[in-house]
């Protein structure tokens, strides 16, 4: 039996982490044997680990603490092919196959826009000049988007050949019956207020301010609540600027949630506010669950996903007015979006998605210009 290791920082949260656990049991599925390691391995994600997949905890608070338990392990269980997600973890990996000297096929994968992200920490600036170095070394890079596989290329042209654009696993049978699950918040009653629904971190790239002042001029000409699930470090001044705004009776915030496909089921609107992302997995499972949706038309992902507006709003970045605009145009659509659902559900569903990142493992030496034959 063939083996796989996957990679990711923690299960804390995160939309490329859940992503990744949603691989994992795809490969099961498929027959593999599956090792998830993680740096920290408390978190909610962790019910979410898949059944028969191996929790390997290296109980490493710091991530480039993680090296020496990662060369450890690689040396000790030399699995088929070690899959890694997020910049940092990718960077690190390399470096710890680098010194382990083992001959597992790396696979990194991309699940943001790697030029657009905001360098705001030392450690990503770090990252960021690392990545054109050391990511060519990896025997594959999937990019979640072609948005993203185009940053990649002007990061380093080396990647191109080896960049695989792959669809995200993020729609299963178990996630469509947890869109069923009951929701105790009194908004989402059968006679209760349209509701507007965001999912993220709240953190500067989801632009969560700008929901805001949208959903507040929007509030003014239609009833309705919003409500974000997710936490951060921005919810002080969100919640400040839900009082200047005015809106802080019809605002909620429980925070992150394992389960937020009821809320995605039930809400009147999806909304994306983001300034940039890789391919957003929220919007995909938002859709996936009939929603109607609005997004900001930013890097990458929401363009291809709503097929230019074809299956959902696109408004411009950061736009207050904008977006209220867009909010108040579909907000009476009460009809579920079912081309959109039937859409995602076939191409981002659990099984496709992984069968192509396991072909990768197969593929030899990379090379060529393009390499959408994957696909």
């Amino acid at each position: 039996m063939k083996k796989i290791s996957i990679l990711i920082s923690s299960l804390r949260g995160g939309g490329a982490e859940r992503a990744m656990l949603m691989f994992a049991r795809g490969a099961l599925d498929e027959g593999f044997a599956v090792d998830v390691i993680t740096g920290m391995g408390n978190g909610p994600l962790r019910a979410v680990l898949p059944e028969g997949a191996r929790l390997v905890d290296l109980k490493s608070p710091r991530s480039l603490a993680i090296v020496p338990p990662l060369v450890r392990y690689l040396r000790r269980e030399r699995p088929d092919a070690l899959y890694a997600t997020v910049s940092h973890m990718n960077v690190l990996s390399v470096v710890a196959r680098g010194i382990s000297g083992v001959r597992t096929k790396l696979i990194l994968r991309e699940s943001n826009s790697p030029l657009t992200e905001r360098k705001s920490s030392l450690t990503r600036r770090v990252v960021h000049c690392l990545a054109p170095i050391l990511y060519p070394r990896a025997d594959a890079v999937i990019s979640v988007s072609e948005g993203v596989a185009e940053e990649l290329y002007q990061m380093t042209p080396k990647l191109r050949g080896k960049t695989f654009i792959c669809p995200q696993p993020v729609i299963s049978d178990d996630i469509l019956a947890l869109g069923d699950e009951q929701i105790e918040h009194e908004w989402f009653r059968e006679d209760g207020p349209p509701v507007i629904l965001g999912v993220g971190r709240l953190q500067p790239q989801k632009d969560f301010p700008t929901l805001l002042k949208a959903f507040a001029k929007a509030r003014k000409e239609k009833v309705a609540k919003l409500v974000i699930l997710g936490e951060g470090g921005e919810r002080e001044r969100l919640e400040k600027l839900a009082e200047e705004l005015g809106i802080a009776e019809d605002l909620s915030m429980p925070g992150f949630t394992v389960n937020p496909f009821p809320y995605m089921k039930r809400a009147r609107l999806f909304v994306l506010s983001s300034r940039f992302e890789g391919m957003p997995n929220v919007l995909l499972q938002a859709m996936a669950m009939g929603a109607q949706v609005v997004s900001t038309d930013c890097r990458s992902g929401p363009r291809e996903i709503l097929r230019g507006g074809e299956l959902g709003g696109l408004v411009p970045v950061a736009d207050p007015d904008a977006l209220a605009g867009a909010i108040l145009e579909r907000i009476d659509n009460e009809r579920p979006n079912i081309a959109g659902a039937e859409l995602i559900r076939e191409r981002y569903g659990v099984a496709t998605a992984a069968r192509e990142y396991l072909k990768l493992i197969e593929q030899p030496r990379l090379g060529g210009e393009s390499s959408r034959e994957i696909l």
